[in-house]
């Protein structure tokens, strides 16, 4: 039985990486998530950050918020998943790459709760009664990959520190 999402660690070139691997199920949602990943933009203003005490820092950090948003994008929509003969999609990523793609799953679930106007708590996804084979519209559509951009970032990071806490014991 394939797992959802597994990350093995490797290296290539002598440096470590992590093989993220998503279950068949996933390459719809990687579709629907580079489509919104393309629509989005930085959230203004951050709910993760306080406002900055004067326009001009608050102009500055938005601006170099929006410059790696973009250098985020962009290396996102570069990056080539692999599939194996399981049919699982597969990226080997270096440590700074993962830090990288969690960023940008954190970037989408942000525009996303944004573009629902920043619904707390977050709808239940059975009310939606969402059918996972072929993705629905614009309000189930944005908590659909909101929740899946979720579930992905917590199991990588939860996997990479796992393998990277197990790296620990073994020195």
């Amino acid at each position: 039985m394939l797992s959802l999402i597994e990350v093995a660690r490797g290296t290539a070139g002598g440096r470590p990486t992590y093989e993220i691997l998503l279950h068949p199920f996933f390459q719809p949602f990687i579709h629907l998530l580079r489509e919104h990943h393309q629509a989005c933009v930085p959230v203004d203003p951050r709910p993760d950050r306080p406002p900055a005490p004067d326009r001009e820092t608050t102009t500055a950090l938005r601006r170099d918020e929006e410059a790696h948003f973009r250098r985020r994008a962009a290396w996102f929509l570069r990056l080539r998943w692999r599939t194996d003969e399981a049919g699982r999609m597969r990226a080997s990523l270096g440590l700074d790459e993962a830090i990288s793609l969690l960023r940008v799953l954190n970037d989408v679930r942000l525009f996303c709760w944004d573009r629902m106007c920043r619904p707390d708590p977050l709808p239940q996804l059975e009310h939606f009664n969402l059918q996972l084979e072929g993705f629905p519209k614009v309000g189930k559509s944005l908590l659909c990959a909101l929740e899946l951009c979720s579930v992905i970032q917590n199991e990588v990071a939860r996997n990479i520190g796992s393998l990277e806490g197990a790296g620990e014991e073994r020195r």
